[in-house]
């Protein structure tokens, strides 16, 4: 589960056991090239602006299981969802 927000906004609340890649870093292509593409892997932002355009990141790069969480980190804490 990689949460795709900057690095203060994940120390502000996130989804636990997330780890935190920021998509507007430019070392974001070169982190997630580190990860295991053959995983599945699930994405989120806040609302899910930033994992949509992401996503496409993902699937450029060659992971061929790619999950956004729908609607984001608010959608998970509405739906009543642990947030750390």
């Amino acid at each position: 589960m990689i949460d795709i927000r900057t690095p203060q906004e994940f120390e502000r609340n996130r989804i636990s056991g997330a780890r935190n890649i920021n998509v507007r870093s430019p070392e974001f292509r070169k982190k997630i090239e580190q990860l295991d593409k053959t995983k599945p892997v699930l994405i989120y932002c806040m609302t899910g602006n930033r994992s949509r355009a992401a996503m496409e990141i993902f699937r450029e790069a060659g992971f061929t299981i790619v999950f956004e969480l729908n609607g984001g980190l608010r959608a998970w804490g509405n739906a009543g969802k642990t947030i750390d």
